[in-house]
Order: structure tokens, then sequence, then C-alpha cells
């Protein structure tokens, strides 16, 4: 029962927090006064009354042409420029978490001088802005293109039309470089467990002792760890909408700079990871808890 309060006391505090920060840009930019505090209050106010209130649940889409402001739906929102960008978000992510998976494996197995090298590397990558890896891959197919004539990848959204490669493949790099660096990381300190030498001794390989029995201790604590990675490709998407034209949560985030409008959006990011981190979070301490029982159960019965 402690655990459910707790997990809707997180729950409320972040909608709170969203709540105050979504209603700050409209307060510190009036004209004439640097914070009213009273008109502050009248904001936060008015944005979780239309939390409450189904006909305020929609996004203004302003067109710039015209200038004139278009109501959009938070179903049409969802369905459209929000799916668009997390599935953009989703795929890079498991995509740099299963090639850097496939590369720790690699470099932990291999011979000093090798392993050292991809190390240093993987630390001069880390230092290189992720906007620039944009140019550079840009540069490469533009360069491919004038050469051979072959267009491997779109970069732009024109017409409606979606592109996901290339999105995809720009916004995994940074993530891919630190899930990389974590993995190395939490794979040499297993190999120190005792349970890894017990698992040598029976004849088992370095490639099958760090599949079938670090690799569950290692993505498990990955997984706890990243969250911040997570955040950082969130920022880094933003990046990728916008040098790419795509019409997604960047879009209309900046077509509605409401109060109201950021808290939707904000709301519509924060919620789904919360709750895919609660739950997995949960189902991994209960693992770990029944675990230990059965091991002091098997004492117990010895």
């Amino acid at each position: 029962m402690y655990r459910w309060i707790n997990l809707l006391g997180k729950f409320l505090l972040g909608i709170i927090g969203i709540v105050l920060i979504s209603c700050v840009p409209i307060v510190l930019f009036q004209v004439g006064s640097l914070f009213d505090f009273s008109f502050y209050l009248r904001t936060i106010f008015e944005v979780c009354k239309s939390l409450f209130l189904p006909s305020e649940w929609h996004l203004s889409y302003l067109v710039m042409q015209t200038m004139e402001i278009i109501p959009i739906s938070i179903s049409e929102y969802l369905k459209g420029p929000y799916l668009y960008s997390m599935t953009i978000l989703i795929v890079s992510l498991l995509f740099s978490l299963f090639f850097s998976f496939i590369l720790a494996i690699f470099t932990t197995i291999s011979n000093g001088p090798v392993q050292k090298l991809l190390l240093q590397f993987a630390n001069i990558l880390t230092a290189i802005p992720d906007f620039a890896y944009i140019f550079l891959i840009q540069l490469a197919v533009v360069q491919l293109y004038t050469m051979t004539g072959l267009r491997i990848l779109s970069f732009y959204s024109l017409g409606g039309e979606r592109v996901y490669a290339a999105p995809v493949i720009c916004l995994s790099v940074i993530p891919a470089i630190l899930f990389y660096k974590l993995l190395v990381l939490l794979f040499k300190q297993e190999l120190d467990q005792p349970y890894v030498e017990l698992a040598r001794s029976k004849g088992l390989s370095n490639v099958e002792v760090l599949i079938k029995h670090c690799t569950r201790n290692v993505l498990q604590s990955v997984f706890f760890q990243s969250k911040s990675i997570v955040w950082l490709t969130l920022s880094s998407l933003f990046i990728v909408e916008y040098l790419f034209g795509i019409e997604g949560i960047l879009h209309y985030l900046t077509n509605d700079f409401s109060p109201k409008g950021i808290t939707f959006i904000l709301l519509s990011i924060f919620i789904p990871f919360f709750l895919f981190y609660s739950i997995v979070e949960n189902l991994v301490k209960r693992g770990r808890l029944e675990k230990a029982l059965c091991l002091k159960g098997c004492e117990f019965r010895s």
C-alpha cells in the first residue's frame, strides 16, 4: 500500500512541477512587468481548471501565412505529430541500445590495445556536440549521392511526407555512445563477481559468460541508469525535428506557446515514461525480492 501511495505522490508532484514550469514563460515575457506573482497564480488556476474540462483539451496551431489560429484536438495531436516524434525517439533508443550492446560485448572480450583504442575513440565522440553528427551524416550522404547518384536517405519532410531513417540514425549517435560506455563499465564490474569464475570453471567461453550470465544483471543496471540518457535523447529530438523540418512535438510546442499548450505537451511526454519506468521498476524489484526469499528458503532448508 505504501508503494502505491509513494508512486501516486511522485506522479502528482511531477504534474504540479510541469504546471508550475509551464506558467512561467507567459509571466516573464509580459510587457511592462518583470514578474507579476498574482497573475502567475491566476494562470496556474486557469491551467489546472482546463485539465479537468474535456472541452479545453486542445492545442492552438498558428498558420504563419494567414496568422490564423486553428484548434487541434488532443486526440489529433496524439495520433499525428506526437506518435511521429515518439516513434523516432523509441526506435532510436532501441537501435542505440542494441548497437552499443553488441559493441560492448566485442570490447569486453577484446585484448588490451583494441579495447583501449575503442574506449578512447568513444571518449572523443562524446566531446562532439550532437548537431555536429547530423551535419556530418548529411554531408556523407550528399557526397555519396554526388559520386554514385545513389540517395540512401531523405533528410527533409516536405508535403506531408514523413522521414524516419535519417532522423533515427542521427538521433541514435549520442545515446549509443553513452550506452556503450555504461555497458562496458558494467560488464567489467560483473566479470569480477564470484559466479563468473564458477561459470568459467565449467568450461564456458567469455562470450557465453557475458551473454548467459552477465547480461541480465547488466541490463537491469542499465535500465535504472538510463533515465538521464532518455531525457538527453529527448532534448536532442527537438534539434533533429528542427533541422529535418519534422512537424512533431517541437513544431506544435512552438506554435502553441501558451501555458495550457505547454502543459498538455509536456504531460504527453511525462506520463508514458513515468508509467513505463514505474511499472518496470516494480517488476524488477519484485523479481529481486522473490529471488532473495528463494535463496533464504534454500539456505534455511539446507
